[in-house]
């Protein structure tokens, strides 16, 4: 009991860094030089995070007792999962540069609400490829948080014109992030690669992908703020916090905690985000930003509370009376 108590504990700490870490992201990509451009600057913040990611990996393997050139995996998980690898290091890519694009492109607090939406693709990923029911409640509570935030995106006017393409932008990563977390479980179950392996083969292939576009399509446009103190700083910020706190921190959690109350732990970022943007950014707490969080948030907790109904039903089903 004790021990079980200790990792509950472990993983509600591990869980608040990542809480932490959500908040401060946000405000991490808004505070950047305005000349450091989305490419640029989401292929560092990838290829920092892999950097960072690395040696914590090659710890693991080497007190896990694994051989260390296993670090991305077997010759045989790439034979036989090269295309799910190459998938999800595309999907991870895309929605990073969504994410900084949108983010970009609205204040923080709008950005770091429209990033919660993740639990909605996954009703709907459950529903069309698992054939899990979507109630009534659940479209409440769908309706109820995309209620949210369109009255913070048109700053409690509901006039749709005045909705931010970020906000859109910010909106379509969770999606891909929901289909690339889809893709990375068959493998993970499959025992193909660990966790720790997966986000290597992640990055990489993530890495790779948005290098290879600055490089040939843009012509490297000013490589020389890798090496400018004042821009390399926020590379680093934005990809030491993907790494060790968003990424590693919340694997971790979750292998101690139930998913769905890992995931209740962390939807108050957006609150975190907000006192940071006024104190670093200057930017204002509108009344609209409370109003459309509190509806947001209800929704949210919403379908993490029915999600987590679901599991238990799931599980009582098939334990034997």
């Amino acid at each position: 009991m004790n021990e079980k108590r200790m990792g509950t504990s472990k993983g509600i700490v591990l869980a608040m860094f990542v809480m932490l870490g959500n908040g401060f992201l946000p405000v991490i990509n808004n505070a950047r030089p305005k000349d450091l451009g989305e490419v640029l600057f989401t292929f560092m913040t990838i290829l920092i995070e892999m950097v960072t990611i690395f040696p914590v990996v090659l710890i693991e393997q080497h007190m896990t007792g694994l051989p260390l050139h296993l670090i991305a995996g077997s010759k045989d998980a790439w034979r036989k999962y090269w295309k799910s690898f190459v998938c999800i290091g595309i999907l991870f890519a895309i929605a990073t540069y969504f994410l900084v694009f949108g983010l970009s492109s609205t204040d923080s607090t709008t950005g770091a609400v429209a990033m919660k939406t993740m639990p909605i693709s996954a009703v709907f990923m459950g529903y069309f490829y698992l054939h899990e029911k979507i109630t009534w409640q659940h479209v409440a509570c769908i309706v109820l948080m995309f209620v949210g935030i369109i009255f913070v995106a048109t700053k409690g006017t509901w006039q749709l014109n005045m909705i931010s393409p970020g906000v859109i932008f910010v909106l379509i990563a969770p999606v891909l992030w929901t289909f690339g977390h889809t893709l990375s479980k068959i493998v993970l179950v499959a025992r193909a690669v660990s966790a720790s392996q997966m986000i290597v083969i992640r990055t990489a292939i993530s890495g790779a992908v948005l290098g290879s576009y600055y490089i040939i399509g843009m012509g490297g446009t000013n490589a020389w703020q890798i090496v400018d103190p004042g821009h390399f700083l926020f590379m680093l910020l934005m990809g030491v916090n993907y790494a060790l706190i968003i990424h590693y921190c919340w694997y971790k959690a979750i292998s101690c905690l139930d998913l769905n109350f890992a995931t209740s732990l962390g939807i108050p970022s957006p609150l975190i985000t907000a006192l940071l943007a006024i104190v670093i950014l200057g930017e204002p707490f509108e009344w609209y930003h409370v109003i459309g969080m509190a509806v947001a948030f209800i929704g949210l907790y919403g379908i993490i509370l029915l999600s987590r109904r679901s599991n238990d039903a799931k599980k009582h089903a098939i334990t034997p009376s």
